[in-house]
């Protein structure tokens, strides 16, 4: 009998270098690393079974590879791989909801591949809902595993939070279920957390979902010359308001100062947002603000920034004039006055651009507390007791902007250190120093360990910086 084990192919819809489309193909998120070295192939995997075949034949032909989802790296790495593959799971988007006697969905095995919007579209459809994040095409592999948050998860949590489960591939083609009790549990605390390219591909997750109906969407503006009074209160009073609160509070370098949210409750509890924002803004009374009671579906559109009257507003691409640099750290306590009046001078001083970008340089203090807050043994996440995340974004469309945009991040990032610590996996940054500590904080050792069990060759590699080191 022949036992020669079968050499593996690539299978699903596989594009290689020249054919129609492969360009667009190679294309992330952010327009910035369009002119990294392309990969040779890219394959559309349409099942667990293409996942393992990609994964077995790069290893057979010494091809290094890539996994991406949505293609919303900030550092382009899910997009970049010279001569080699991208085992691109976006296809892998369907859904099984589970329900309980009564008709309430309590929880769904979800397709890795989702959009946000799309599965936030999804999901109200079936009466259910998870904390996503606010980028439209942000994929759900991306989010979750990196721990993932939006709107309500002061309320509800962590998007790593609500797994259940996890279908998982492992370096050796292998495809087994992870959960929290079992043989995997110590993959699934890696997992959720820390998942993002180092342990293996993730094809599906089991989930619990929650039940939501209308929301009040509110969109808040100040005038600039009240910057350090309503960034000091606003930090003092967001972290510990009521959990049904969601927010981030956007700090623009056009003078502009926005806080965008919902609150979420019973429609018989909804008139009480007048009386739970009075803390900040009766002290400090809004140049113009918007309260809209919607269905929570509405709000999420607004926070994924699509115009419905638009025919296509569902329809999301990559622009290719989306060109940007991020970072984060986290703030465990209140910036301090002299914090404070940095991060002003920073915006104030903010470099002079030869073409104004679709939208301006920004930081964005996102609110956490509430059930982020609250540890869970189940994940490795860190820096749950963070008030809240700060997001340094830049943006540019002329090259000539380019160093001056990203030298701006990173000196905002710096001059801040003093008051901050760690920085947030899913906004990948090249500028900080040893990111896996910044990213993964206590959980990094034990994080190795688990490396070097499930993947002691680093086949899932994508950067020498970035990854969990094989312990």
């Amino acid at each position: 009998m022949n036992t020669k084990r079968k050499t593996a192919e690539l299978t699903g819809l596989v594009l290689r270098a020249g054919d129609p489309n492969f360009e667009q193909s190679t294309k992330g998120f952010n327009a910035a690393h369009h002119d990294n070295e392309p990969p040779r192939y890219v394959v559309f995997c349409q099942d667990s079974d293409d996942v393992s075949n990609a994964i077995l034949w790069a290893r057979e032909n010494s091809i290094p590879f890539r996994v991406r989802c949505g293609r919303h790296d900030y550092e382009g790495y899910s997009s970049t791989v010279p001569d080699g593959l991208i085992i691109d799971v976006s296809e892998l988007s369907w859904m099984k909801v589970h329900r309980s006697a009564d008709g309430t969905p309590e929880s769904a095995e979800i397709g890795t591949g989702f959009g946000m919007l799309d599965l936030s579209e999804k999901l109200w459809r079936v009466g259910a809902s998870l904390p996503l994040a606010t980028g439209a095409s942000v994929g759900l592999g991306g989010c979750a595993l990196g721990g993932g948050f939006g709107p309500t998860s002061r309320l509800f949590g962590l998007v790593c939070d609500h797994i259940l489960a996890m279908d998982v591939v492992l370096a050796n083609g292998e495809l087994v279920r992870s959960e929290p009790e079992g043989e995997y549990s110590d993959l699934f605390w890696a997992l959720c957390g820390a998942g993002g390219g180092n342990f293996g591909v993730v094809t599906s997750f089991h989930m619990r979902v929650q039940h939501l109906r209308n929301c009040v969407a509110f969109i808040i503006g100040w005038p600039w010359h009240v910057f350090e009074d309503l960034v000091d209160r606003w930090q003092h009073w967001g972290p510990d308001c009521d959990n049904r609160i969601g927010m981030h509070l956007s700090l623009k370098t056009d003078g502009t100062i926005t806080m965008v949210g919902q609150f979420t409750a019973d429609d018989h509890e909804l008139h009480q947002v007048h009386r739970l924002l009075a803390p900040l803004t009766d002290p400090l009374p809004p140049a113009a603000i918007s309260l809209n009671t919607v269905p929570c579906v509405e709000a999420a559109r607004l926070f994924y920034g699509v115009d419905q009257r638009k025919p296509s507003w569902a329809v999301h691409t990559h622009s290719e004039k989306q060109l940007y640099k991020a970072a984060s750290s986290f703030v465990t306590e209140p910036l301090p006055r002299e914090g404070i009046r940095r991060l002003r001078e920073q915006l104030d001083n903010a470099p002079a651009l030869h073409v104004d970008p679709s939208q301006p340089i920004m930081v964005q203090l996102l609110c956490a507390g509430g059930e982020i807050r609250k540890p869970n043994p189940k994940n490795c996440i860190a820096h749950r007791d963070a008030l809240y995340c700060l997001q340094f974004d830049g943006f540019w469309t002329d090259p000539r902007d380019e160093q001056g945009v990203r030298q701006w991040v990173a000196s905002s990032r710096l001059r801040l250190d003093t008051w901050t610590k760690g920085a947030y996996v899913g906004y990948l940054d090249d500028d900080i120093e040893k990111p896996p500590s910044k990213y993964y904080g206590e959980s990094l050792p034990k994080l190795m360990e688990i490396k070097k069990k499930y993947d002691p060759d680093n086949v899932f590699f994508f950067n020498e910086r970035h990854n969990v080191p094989v312990g």
